[in-house]
């Protein structure tokens, strides 16, 4: 894979390069996630998934605005026990 930083540039290049890559596949998982199990909410969707909650649901935000999610009706958390919103694929 051709890499997006030069051998010159400092180690933030790389570090943001690294960044964007893990936003990507949090982004696939979480996608991948809502297509599997579609319905759950974001702290449901954060306990199978290696990452913490508010980077579920930052995905999922993402995910909406391009479209490929939409929220579903509210219901009671399993995990949270609050009224939260559900997804499902758009």
């Amino acid at each position: 894979m051709k890499e997006l930083f030069h051998t010159i540039d400092p180690e933030t290049s790389r570090e943001a390069i690294e960044g964007h890559r893990k936003r990507k596949r949090n982004l696939d998982t979480v996608y991948d996630a809502v297509r599997a199990m579609p319905g759950l909410t974001a702290n449901e969707y954060a306990v199978p998934l290696p990452m913490e909650y508010m980077e579920v649901r930052r995905r999922l935000s993402d995910l909406k605005n391009k479209g490929k999610v939409r929220q579903g009706e509210r219901r009671r958390c399993t995990v949270r026990g609050s009224n939260m919103v559900t997804w499902h694929e758009a």
